[in-house]
């Protein structure tokens, strides 16, 4: 279902509507809980590409969207790139949330911190 919707936003919506973000977001955390890891990924990536493009580098939208592919990245082994993302991620949740909210701690404990 949400394939079709994706497709009908995509035909009738600006390419960076943050409509399309959101149900690419509902796409990845479908796919995402099916362990379906490099397309829930692509998803992610596309939807952080949106957010960028409409609040900058810093929203919650774009920290939670780099949550995400750090917790993929995680699963994948690549380590480097989940410490790139989840750092990333931390600094904007510490930014808009403070340092003791309960994003800044679920990213403190998937880095180890």
């Amino acid at each position: 279902m949400c394939t079709v919707a994706l497709r009908i936003r995509r035909l009738q919506l600006p390419q960076n509507h943050l409509e399309i973000a959101d149900t690419l977001i509902n796409l990845a955390n479908i796919l995402d809980d099916c362990n379906k890891d490099s397309q829930a990924l692509k998803f992610y990536q596309e939807a952080l590409s949106i957010y960028r493009a409409n609040f900058g580098d810093e929203s919650e939208d774009c920290a939670n969207s780099l949550k995400s592919i750090g917790y993929i990245n995680i699963r994948q082994g690549d380590t480097a790139e989940a410490i790139s993302n989840l750092s990333e991620a931390l600094r904007i949740f510490r930014m808009k949330q403070g340092l003791d909210s309960l994003e800044v701690g679920a990213v403190l404990y998937h880095l180890g911190e």
